[in-house]
């Protein structure tokens, strides 16, 4: 199904690292940027090699993910300064308190994904939904590096494609480490083939299910 978001609509996109929104949702940034808050979770100060410290690399990519944000040119951003790769359930009380009553569209990275943090924030975030069961909220989970295995959504993505290769080049610093770029935009080539386009973001909404909801505030009552 292809996605379309109405103009009046506010969406939440929450990054565990400053860049993964780019790399996962370049394309939604790039088409519905003003309709979007960005809640980046760590501060992704160990993403970098030995030559320097994490102090420098938080500053290095504070500085990207600002920019990139400004490119997309988002409605708000939203920095937690958690410590890379140490997202838990004892350091994460301010992403849990974070509201989300106030969106229609939350964006997260999908269960499925390797990295812990983005495990962590998916968890958190899904309980966060069913627990506040807002039917109004669609909750939709994107895929960064572990492709998703059943997408139900596609976001067609040829007209800013070279706009989302701009978002992810602004992480020269990650760049460096690993060619992220061309990694991304092949998922988004694979993703348009599959669908007779050029360029698709793939996502996968996933439903509310009333007994899920109830059995969930029954086992957290």
């Amino acid at each position: 199904m292809k996605l379309n978001i109405d103009s009046s609509k506010k969406i939440l996109v929450v990054s565990p690292h400053p860049d993964d929104e780019s790399i996962g949702c370049g394309g939604l940034l790039s088409i519905y940027g003003k309709q979007i808050d960005v809640l980046l979770v760590t501060n992704g100060n160990k993403g970098h090699n030995s030559t320097i410290n994490d102090e420098t690399c938080k500053s290095i990519r504070k500085k990207e993910f600002e920019a990139a944000m400004k490119l997309a040119n988002v409605n708000k951003v939203v920095q937690l300064d958690l410590p890379d790769g140490k997202i838990n359930t004892r350091n994460a009380k301010t992403l849990k308190k974070y509201s989300i009553s106030n969106y229609d569209f939350i964006f997260v990275p999908n269960k499925n994904e390797q990295h812990m943090d983005h495990k962590v924030v998916n968890s958190i975030m899904r309980k966060k939904y069913l627990r506040e069961c807002n039917h109004k909220i669609k909750f939709i989970e994107y895929e960064v590096w572990t492709p998703l295995t059943r997408p139900n959504l596609f976001l067609e993505i040829d007209n800013v494609i070279n706009l989302k290769k701009e978002l992810v080049q602004s992480y020269q610093s990650q760049l460096i480490l690993y060619d992220y770029l061309t990694l991304c935009i092949s998922i988004n080539r694979f993703r348009g083939s599959s669908n007779h386009l050029n360029y698709v973001e793939a996502y996968e909404q996933i439903p509310k299910y009333p007994l899920l909801v109830k059995l969930y505030k029954f086992l957290h009552r």
